[in-house]
C-alpha cells in the first residue's frame, strides 16, 4: 500500500448498503485507512436509496451529516478536469477514477471491478479492489485495529443485539466471505 494509512476512493456501489456502508466506516475510523468520496458517488448511491426506498430522505439527510462529520476531508473536489483524458469501459465511471487521481489513492473500493481495467488504473498507480479483498489487506495490515471497529459495531447494535459471531457471520452474509473466515479464525 502506498500512502500509510492508505487512501481509498469508496464507489457508489460499496456505499449504498447500509452494513457494507458501516463495516467500511468503521474500518476508516480506527485509521486502518483514509475514506474518499465525491458529492457526485455521493449522490449516485443516495439517488438510488431513495429511489428504492421511498420516504428514508430523512434517514438519508442524518446519515450523511454524520458520515460528513465523521470524515470532514473525504470529499474530493477539483478533479473534472481529469475526466477527458481518462478511458475505462463506462464512461459514467470516469468520475470515480478522476476522484482517486485528485486525492492521490491507492484504491477504488467498487464492485464493479470490470469497469476499472488494471492497464489504465496502473497509469495512476491505483487499484480496484472489491470490498472483500480489501478487508484481508486491512486484516494484514493490522488485526487489532480491524478488531477495534468490529467490536465498536458490535456495541452500538441494539435493536436487535449481536454477537461478534453474528457480525462475523452478517459480514459473510454480504459478500465480504475470505474476510468472514478470516475473523472467525481469529476467535477460534
Amino acid at each position: 500500500m502506498g500512502s500509510n494509512p492508505p487512501i481509498a476512493i469508496l464507489d457508489a456501489n460499496v456505499l449504498y448498503p447500509f452494513f457494507q456502508r458501516d463495516l467500511l466506516l468503521n474500518l476508516a475510523y480506527e485509521d486502518l485507512y483514509i475514506p474518499k468520496w465525491s458529492d457526485e458517488i455521493e449522490q449516485e448511491w443516495v439517488k438510488h436509496l431513495q429511489k428504492n426506498l421511498p420516504g428514508i430522505s430523512e434517514k438519508l439527510n442524518r446519515t450523511l451529516h454524520l458520515m460528513n462529520r465523521a470524515f470532514p476531508d473525504a470529499k474530493v473536489s477539483g478533479y473534472k478536469h481529469h475526466i477527458e483524458s481518462l478511458s475505462l469501459p463506462d464512461n459514467d465511471d470516469k468520475h470515480v477514477l478522476a476522484s482517486s487521481i485528485e486525492c492521490g489513492a491507492d484504491f477504488i473500493i467498487t464492485y464493479n471491478l470490470s469497469d476499472f481495467p488494471e492497464k489504465e488504473l496502473s497509469k495512476y498507480d491505483v487499484k480496484a479492489l472489491d470490498p472483500d479483498t480489501f478487508g484481508m489487506k486491512l486484516i494484514k495490515k493490522d488485526i487489532a485495529k480491524v478488531w477495534k471497529a468490529i467490536e465498536a459495531m458490535v456495541t452500538i447494535r441494539k435493536n436487535p443485539p449481536v454477537t461478534v459471531k453474528e457480525l462475523i457471520q452478517q459480514i459473510s452474509d454480504r459478500g465480504m466471505e475470505m474476510t468472514a473466515k478470516k475473523l472467525s479464525k481469529e476467535i477460534e
